[in-house]
């Protein structure tokens, strides 16, 4: 996988949960924030796995950014 992927999957991530923000969240919004959460969680956990330590650092760092 690569970080172009997670990038990505970040992306649309935050706009689900933008979306589900503005309005009131019904159950299609929740549905498609609770996917792209898995999706990037995914992306996050292939990252990792065939990183280095530091760039793993580099993928923590990347996630506490995000939610911030």
């Amino acid at each position: 996988m690569k970080r172009s992927q997670l990038a990505e999957d970040t992306q649309a991530f935050v706009i689900c949960a933008e979306e589900s923000r503005g309005s009131k969240a019904d159950r299609n919004a929740r549905r498609q924030l609770e996917n792209a959460r898995r999706k990037l969680i995914r992306s996050i956990v292939r990252v990792c796995h065939t990183s280095s330590d530091d760039e793993v650092c580099s993928v923590a760092e990347y996630v506490l950014s995000v939610t911030a």
